[in-house]
């Protein structure tokens, strides 16, 4: 076992995020196995705590630090308010502060690839890609002189098919991998029982989100069906109301993958909307109803339609909430995603 130390870099922001769960999850499979990994922040004692984790998590000032240098009044506010949380989060479970040199490697997310020559020079990188909107959102120069050739750089990893592809189509002959992000059976489980309830995640495409629930309240046929946002939960408590809902409106909007629509087929929801385009893996006919993005008409239409079904005939839907879940847990589960992590990275550190 290589003994290198690995370093997945993610964002101090605490809210809820897929990418973000999905960062801690492969730290976790990863010591499982053997490897010394952590999820790496810029504060002490930090962790996310949304959800349920024991991940090895480590701070450093190093980079913070570094990119500071060109402020002095943003560094010292920054001190400040890093001495501030030391002293104040004592409720956290204490991380472990690093000190990240050359024989380590630094796995960075796209969006910060912009800064690789700002970011611990010498240190061995893996770019971590989630989304392809975030990696090409920024131009990164042409030849030899783009970013992703950086000398630092040794791997690209995708989660996605999306970005997989799209990733290859641009960096031919470069070393890429996809890691598929997996669904955590054991919190996002199915049930048959459900209530009449019509779930969404307000957090992506507000302005459909708003303009569909304002139709359907128009039309006043949601036959007592109420629509519930989901928005500020725990993971449990997100799976909670998955499990309670017939109904997942998905109002995804360019992403890699697209977790929430999984996570509710997984529980048996009956769900509508967009795939994001990152989620057209999983976005069947058979599995779900898709929407074009916009076309609210037949997004309105579909959630009548659906309503009208179940109310009357429910064993279609059933055999379709049923074949999703199992489709989605099979597909997406946490054995597949381990055992290609471990070859990816035996790989990697070879």
């Amino acid at each position: 076992m290589d003994k290198r130390r690995l370093f997945f870099l993610t964002t101090d922001a605490n809210e809820p995020s897929g990418g973000r769960k999905m960062t801690y999850n492969l730290v976790d499979l990863l010591v499982k196995n053997g490897f010394e990994a952590y999820a790496l922040h810029q504060k002490m004692n930090f962790r996310y705590d949304w959800f349920n984790n024991n991940t090895p998590v480590a701070y450093t000032y190093q980079i913070k630090m570094h990119r500071a240098r060109k402020n002095i009044i943003k560094y010292i506010l920054l001190v400040l308010k890093l001495i501030a949380l030391d002293f104040s989060a004592l409720s956290y479970k204490t991380t472990k502060r690093v000190q990240i040199n050359n024989n380590d490697i630094l796995v960075i997310p796209c969006n910060r690839l912009s800064f690789v020559d700002e970011i611990l020079q010498g240190v061995k990188k893996v770019i971590l890609s989630q989304s392809p909107y975030l990696f090409f959102r920024s131009y990164l120069g042409s030849g030899e002189q783009n970013k992703f050739y950086h000398p630092d750089i040794t791997a690209l990893i995708t989660m996605s098919k999306m970005n997989y592809e799209l990733q290859r189509f641009c960096f031919p002959g470069v070393k890429i991998y996809n890691v598929p992000a997996f669904i955590d059976e054991l919190v996002f489980t199915y049930k048959q029982g459900k209530k009449r309830q019509i779930i969404y995640m307000p957090r992506r495409n507000s302005d459909d989100s708003e303009a569909l629930k304002n139709l359907l309240k128009y039309r006043d046929r949601l036959q007592g069906f109420s629509i519930v946002p989901v928005d500020n939960l725990t993971q449990e408590e997100v799976a909670q109301i998955y499990q309670d809902s017939l109904i997942f409106l998905s109002f995804s909007k360019r992403e890699g993958f697209g977790l929430p629509p999984a996570e509710a087929m997984a529980c048996g929801c009956i769900v509508i909307g967009y795939s994001g385009n990152g989620g057209d893996e999983f976005f069947h006919e058979d599995l779900c109803f898709k929407i074009n993005e916009g076309d609210l008409l037949h997004y309105a239409q579909t959630v009548e339609s659906v309503i009208e079904e179940y109310l009357t005939d429910p064993a279609r839907l059933d055999k379709l909430r049923r074949r999703a879940s199992d489709y989605i847990l099979q597909t997406y589960s946490k054995d597949k995603t381990e055992s290609i992590l471990l070859d990816v990275w035996n790989e990697i550190l070879t």
